[in-house]
């Protein structure tokens, strides 16, 4: 099992070593169809101005991520879309 928060603080140092300018907007962990989801979205200013969304979930021992990345300019517009999507995240089991 991944442990979600743990993992969630990894990608947030890593980010912070590349970019120490970076701002972190929205963090946290949420059920998104009864499975745990952690979830990021920070603003990088270097090398590149741009807004990051990413979340993540176990699944089976696996981590499956998905990622939003989009110009800094307009990237309030962004912040409903990755929740909209993060928040539609289903996995059909067989």
């Amino acid at each position: 099992e991944i442990r979600l928060a743990a993992k969630k603080a990894g990608y947030l140092s890593e980010w912070q070593k590349t970019d120490p300018k970076l701002k972190e907007l929205s963090e946290g962990i949420v059920t998104v169809d009864g499975r745990d989801m952690a979830y990021l979205g920070v603003l990088h200013k270097s090398p590149e101005k741009i807004y990051r969304f990413l979340f993540f979930t176990d699944y089976r021992g696996m981590l499956l991520t998905g990622e939003l990345i989009c110009p800094k300019k307009g990237y309030k517009d962004w912040i409903t879309v990755g929740n909209e999507v993060m928040n539609s995240f289903h996995i059909r089991e067989k």
